[in-house]
């Protein structure tokens, strides 16, 4: 059994209108394959959006409110935030990128024509 927490990165729909950006969210669940609780800080995660480094991401983990998080054993917290006006523009094919440390997990999301 591998005894490191699992991380991924969520996203509420990888298929968008516009009409429905304000309310896509973007998050991440952390399960703890542990047998001790272990804490977790948030603010070492870094969200890209086609390779730049996205600020509302950025103002939004690092707020203050959920920045540590304790996790039980073989529990999971998932955490998400409704940012998709500050990440999509235009309609498009986007590639989000969650980073923490060495790892890297990837979502696409397409934003299509009304």
């Amino acid at each position: 059994m591998n005894k490191n927490p699992v991380i991924e990165l969520l996203v509420s729909s990888n298929h968008l209108k516009p009409e429905n950006i304000p309310k896509f969210e973007v998050g991440v669940k952390i399960t703890n394959n542990r047998s001790h609780s272990i804490p977790f800080d948030l603010s070492e995660f870094e969200l890209y959006v086609n390779s730049e480094r996205n600020m509302a991401w950025d103002l939004t983990v690092n707020n203050g409110t959920l920045m540590n998080i304790k996790i039980s054993p073989g529990m999971n917290e998932t955490i998400s935030w409704p940012i998709g006006e500050a990440m999509f523009q235009f309609p498009g094919i986007y590639e989000l990128k969650l980073v923490r440390g060495n790892a890297v997990l990837k979502q696409m999301v397409y934003i299509t024509e009304d």
